[in-house]
């Protein structure tokens, strides 16, 4: 009997430089180009130094979305759409040594389930998409300290949750003629181990209404090597045996980033980032599933797993982005950014290219209507979307392309 077990692990979510699917509105719809200008809590995510420049204490509190609209070969290849809620506290109230120490601390609970990987056939292209951040409950911490009004600096750190869980495979061998479009099932639910990743940044404010930034982050990811439950059926026979899995999964690349935001009217703020991600050193994603052939028997075939080789670079990415406020309390946004593919080949059918990243948003303060104008709170409502385009690219034998659609809205109070 000549009995093959073929196996590809289906990642639809690996990693990009910075949060590109899902993020708060006002980052969201300014593309990402946050570095000089974070004030906010949002400074937890883009710039840490920014804590220091939150006048008080605020909460926010927002819903992410993200919709993929991919097509292979002119067949959609999309994931479904993901959800998730994220809650913020910052706050700078402390003065030392004659300066403002500030802190923050983020939570982000995922919509639906933490991990979730799934086989496909190879005329379906393996996925190279977006780190969209809602895979696991994230947990980050964040200090800053500013000095003589001119000068922040901050850092966090990224605390990713660990979960409980087990993976089933589910194999159909096979016997005489091996079909290699027939792929195992897998379902997995990792148990994790707790993850600490590091960032840190500076804001420096060279003129009124001129902010520099700078940001450091270090490569973050989570590796998960575990037992599994392995059932393959034989001619209707429930065997049993042993294996494990290697994977890497949630891979955020080393980057810096500089930014600048000025504001030559009132009214008007302009910023710009620059990134510079280091993806040469990035792995794609993958599950290398070892067998204990041993407990199954002799003579079995085992067709190893379509491991990508890859020839991958380093990339710069702009992020431009302006607010403009017409009317007091009413702020609109727009954003624009590129990011080239970091995949300069592969011998799969990797779905990755060059990206455009168009964004919007709005944001509306409303205190005075719901707290009148007594109140010394601060209330406002946001929300921000972007539309990512993939270029359409032909990897292996599969030309593939597309967008992504993503949206948040949220609402913080100041006090």
């Amino acid at each position: 009997m000549r009995v093959a077990v073929v196996l590809l692990l289906f990642v639809p979510k690996a990693a990009i430089a910075g949060p590109l699917f899902l993020g708060e509105p006002r980052p969201l719809a300014l593309a990402g180009a946050y570095t000089a200008l974070s004030n906010d809590s949002n400074a937890l995510d883009h710039n840490p130094a920014g804590l220091a420049r939150i006048d008080g204490s605020l909460a926010s509190l927002s819903f992410h979305f993200v919709s993929p609209q991919l097509t292979a070969d002119d067949k959609s290849v999309s994931e479904p759409s993901d959800e998730g809620y994220s809650l913020r506290f910052a706050w700078s109230p402390t003065e030392v040594l004659g300066g403002e120490l500030g802190f923050g601390v983020s939570l982000f609970l995922p919509h639906r389930r933490a991990l979730n990987f799934t086989i496909h056939p190879t005329d379906e292209p393996y996925f190279v998409l977006a780190e969209n951040e809602t895979e696991l409950l994230e947990i980050r911490l964040g200090l800053a300290y500013r000095f003589f009004d001119r000068l922040s600096i901050g850092a966090s750190v990224l605390l990713l949750a660990g979960l409980d869980g087990h993976v089933n495979i589910v194999a159909p061998f096979q016997s005489n003629e091996v079909d290699p479009n027939k792929r195992t099932r897998v379902d997995l639910a990792a148990d994790l181990p707790n993850q600490e990743f590091f960032a840190a940044g500076a804001q420096f404010r060279l003129l009124d209404g001129l902010d520099v930034g700078l940001v450091y982050r270090q490569a973050s990811y989570v590796r998960i090597h575990l037992p599994i439950d392995f059932s393959p059926q034989v001619f209707g026979l429930d065997l049993a045996t042993g294996s494990d899995l290697d994977l890497r999964v949630k891979h955020i690349p080393e980057q810096v980033t500089i930014g600048v935001a000025y504001s030559p009217t009132d009214e008007l703020l302009i910023s710009l980032d620059v990134v510079y991600a280091h993806f040469a050193d990035y792995e794609l994603p993958y599950g290398n599933v070892t067998l204990d052939v041993s407990r199954i028997g002799e003579g079995i075939t085992l067709l190893p797993p379509l491991r990508p080789v890859a020839d991958l670079t380093d990339v710069w990415i702009p992020k431009l982005g302006a607010e403009w406020s017409p009317l007091e309390g009413l702020d609109l946004r727009a954003g624009y950014s590129y990011q080239a593919t970091f995949i300069e080949s592969v011998d799969q059918p990797v779905l990755d290219s060059a990206k455009h990243i168009f964004a919007l948003g709005v944001g509306q303060d409303v205190h005075e209507w719901l707290l009148g104008e007594a109140s010394d709170a601060k209330w406002s409502f946001s929300a921000g979307a972007n539309l990512v385009s993939f270029a359409s690219r032909t990897t292996g034998p599969i030309r593939h392309g597309g967008f992504v659609f993503s949206a948040a809205i949220g609402t913080s109070i100041q006090y």
